[in-house]
């Protein structure tokens, strides 16, 4: 039986987007202090450098940083060219998002709706598939990371809620699709944690605390441990699931 040992993902190479800050950077933490080689991935230079230092002080035996800005498809077509220079590729997991309300939520904001679908959306889909040939080599996995939000609503962020639900969707059908190819594909979708976006204005972070049954907000750490389960063998016959990481936040 596989153990959650500190050498689990020893010999292994991770792609974490979005690494740079918050689940991204806890996420890639973890991997380290569990032996993982990493290839960082975001569109912010220093705050990338500065946790690709982390990540190797924690263990990681290498650390590769990617820059790119995932809501453009060239750069996203220059980022796959460049993750098949990686000798393997075990393990994607596609974390990075953004969140943005409208002013209107009445009104159609297309810019908004652009914004949200590529990055939160096309980029998940687009990864995955232009990995799909080195983690077939490894027999890998993928973790995406969606949001409660993909089940209950936020006023005025429609595309942000619409897009973390086509990735429930979309992990459904990857798990499916690519199961033949030895690839596993999961989801967790995290309710309020405390990372920059979601702990910026105390009255919101004093009404969500209020709403949580377990009276905090989660850390981005207690995410990036569900991640790294559903990536490791002691998932093995896991695969086209959503796991919530809320705090009982939707069972309330």
């Amino acid at each position: 039986m596989h153990g959650f040992t500190v050498d689990l993902f020893e010999s292994r190479c991770v792609v974490v987007t979005g690494a740079a800050r918050g689940i991204g950077r806890a996420t890639a933490l973890a991997f380290a202090e569990h032996g993982a080689a990493l290839v960082l991935v975001d569109r912010d230079t220093n705050v990338l450098e500065a946790t690709a230092r982390e990540v190797l002080a924690a263990g990681a035996p290498s650390c590769r940083t990617l820059l790119c800005d995932l809501g453009v498809e060239q750069q996203r077509n220059d980022l796959i060219r460049s993750l098949e220079q990686e000798s393997r590729i075990d393990i994607l997991i596609n974390i990075a998002g953004v969140f943005e309300r409208t002013t209107d939520p009445s009104a159609w904001d297309g810019e908004l709706w652009r914004r949200a679908l590529s990055v939160n959306l096309d980029a998940v889909a687009h990864l995955s598939y232009g990995c799909v040939t080195s983690l077939t080599k490894t027999q890998g996995a993928i973790v995406n990371v969606a949001s409660t939000r993909a089940f209950s609503a936020a006023a005025g962020a429609a595309a942000y809620t619409a897009s973390k639900a086509a990735i429930v969707g979309l992990t459904h059908s990857l798990a499916v699709d690519l199961c033949r190819q030895g690839i596993r594909v999961n989801t967790v979708a995290p309710g309020e944690i405390a990372t920059g976006i979601a702990s910026a204005d105390p009255d919101i972070v004093a009404e969500l605390v209020g709403r949580s049954p377990m009276r905090r907000l989660g850390e981005p750490v207690e995410v990036s441990s569900v991640i790294l389960f559903l990536a490791s063998p002691l998932a093995s016959f896991v695969t086209g699931a959503t796991w919530r990481v809320d705090g009982g936040f939707m069972s309330a």
